[in-house]
Parts: structure tokens; C-alpha cells; sequence
């Protein structure tokens, strides 16, 4: 393991010092002045088999995760139309740590007969009363809806955000609680991307040096003890833990060439029985 980390060091630092160049398919892009740019551009070539320049970079990313949450959706779509609203009129559906732009750029469609309830933190704007309304609340902490209360919870990529394994079980325990049905997602720790400060591998580094090498890279910060704050909130899961989370739930595995990318874990008991 010490070998290992010593052997990342070494090709950061010297990537970061030294003028690294991009080339896609013999087309030389002008020189990229740290390893984890280069890398990520020969990581979205990859992943999308397209050529890409330097000013397309965040666009791709952006494409690239949109194509994957927008297959997502379909999947979640297909669940939502095989049940029937409790209350005979439209789907009340409670969406934690959702956005109305979010149900936008999946191409929700408003004919679809639901209620959408956002929950955040702190109540967020929306533009679209018939459909969404927004309330502040903690994931933690639904003790102001009753059990079952909604047909469907939802959540994407917001269980890594709530802290360590116990904010998580305890955000798990709430979720099932509240919702007779849920469709909730999350990053795979095992994938080698991490997504949320689009570097490789740094996951799998202790969090001192994951910290320092978040610092080098992405969004610098005063002190490393900044750094530390935005590492620690994030705990990705794996597959395992997951399924420790929602036992009842079933799995289903985004894949990206083989390999898992993120899970998602559903729970429609009804679906079909119209």
C-alpha cells in the first residue's frame, strides 16, 4: 500500500512540473499543465469515443453524465407508470436532495399526473408550482411525514453527502420508512472515477493524502484542513453496503465498459398490480 501511494506521488509531481500533451486519435491539443486535466480528457475520449478540445471538456462531462442519468430515469419511469397513487388522484412523490432542474434535464414530462415534494437543507426556488413544491429538512430526519406517507422516494447521488456509514443507515432507515416505494442512487466506490472531484483512483487513498492531493488538483483551498472537510463529506458506497442499507431492495448496476459505475436500489413491491 505505501509503495503504491509513493508510485502516485511520484507520477502527480511530475506531471504537475512537467508540460503534459493531449492527443486524440494523432491530433495534437495544446499542452495541458497538470496530469489530472490531461487524464481526464483521455478518460471522456474513452468513455465517449468521441474527439474532444480542452474548451469542450466540462460540456462532455456534462453530456456524458446527462446520457447516463437520463437512461436512469427511463428505468425509474418505467416503475413509476406500473403503480397507482394512493389517493386515487396522482403519485406524491418526495424527491431528498432533489432540484426542479434536475426533473428538467431528464426530460421529465409534466403530463406525467404526479405531485414532486423537494427536499433540501434550505427551501430552494421553483418555477413550476403545479408540480413541485420545496421544503427545507434534513435526510436524517423525516419525522414529519408519516409512514408511507409518500407513494415514491427518490433520491439521486446525495447518500454519499450525509456523513459516515451511521448518518447513512440512519438517512437508509427514513427513506424506506417514509415511502412505499423508492428508487434511490448513489456512485460506486469501486469505480475507478471519483466523480465528484473527477480524479482517478483517489478514492481508494487514505483521506490525509486523498485531502492533499484534492487540494493540488481541484479547487485549492487556504489549508489543508479545508481540504479535509471537503473529503470527509463524502462517503461513497459500494454494492455490499447498499444492499446492507435496502435489504428488500433490488439492484440495479449502471455499467460503463464492464465495470459498475453507480447502483441504484429499488423498491416497487406493487409495481404491475394496477
Amino acid at each position: 500500500m505505501k509503495l503504491n501511494i509513493s508510485i502516485l506521488f511520484l507520477i502527480l509531481n511530475f506531471a504537475h512540473n512537467y508540460k503534459i500533451f493531449c492527443y486524440f486519435e494523432n491530433q495534437k491539443l495544446k499542452s495541458c499543465n497538470s496530469f489530472p486535466l490531461s487524464l481526464n480528457y483521455l478518460i471522456i475520449h474513452f468513455m465517449t469515443n468521441v474527439n474532444i478540445s480542452p474548451d469542450k471538456n466540462l460540456t462532455t462531462q456534462q453530456s456524458l453524465q446527462l446520457n447516463f442519468r437520463r437512461k436512469r430515469f427511463s428505468h425509474f419511469i418505467s416503475l413509476l407508470k406500473s403503480i397507482s397513487p394512493k389517493n386515487g388522484k396522482f403519485l406524491n412523490i418526495l424527491d431528498i436532495g432533489g432540484t426542479e432542474n434536475y426533473w428538467k434535464m431528464v426530460n421529465f414530462k409534466a403530463e406525467e399526473n404526479v405531485k414532486i415534494t423537494l427536499l433540501n437543507l434550505m427551501e430552494i426556488k421553483i418555477e413550476n408550482k403545479d408540480i413541485f413544491n420545496s421544503v427545507a429538512g434534513s435526510a436524517l430526519d423525516l419525522s414529519q411525514y408519516a409512514d408511507g406517507e409518500f407513494d415514491i422516494v427518490f433520491s439521486n447521488s446525495v447518500i454519499e453527502h450525509v456523513g459516515e456509514y451511521e448518518n447513512q443507515k440512519q438517512m437508509a432507515k427514513e427513506f424506506r420508512r417514509v415511502g412505499l416505494n423508492y428508487y434511490i442512487q448513489t456512485p460506486n466506490y469501486h469505480f475507478f472515477f471519483e466523480p465528484h472531484f473527477r480524479l482517478p483512483f483517489v478514492h481508494f487513498l487514505p483521506k490525509g493524502i486523498r485531502a492533499r492531493i484534492v487540494n493540488q488538483f481541484r479547487q485549492k483551498t487556504k489549508n489543508i484542513e479545508q481540504a479535509r472537510k471537503r473529503v470527509d463529506g463524502i462517503t461513497l458506497l459500494g454494492a455490499k453496503q447498499m444492499k446492507e442499507l435496502f435489504p428488500e431492495a433490488t439492484m440495479y448496476k449502471e455499467k460503463f465498459y464492464g465495470m459498475t459505475k453507480s447502483i441504484t436500489m429499488y423498491h416497487f413491491p406493487k409495481a404491475g398490480k394496477k
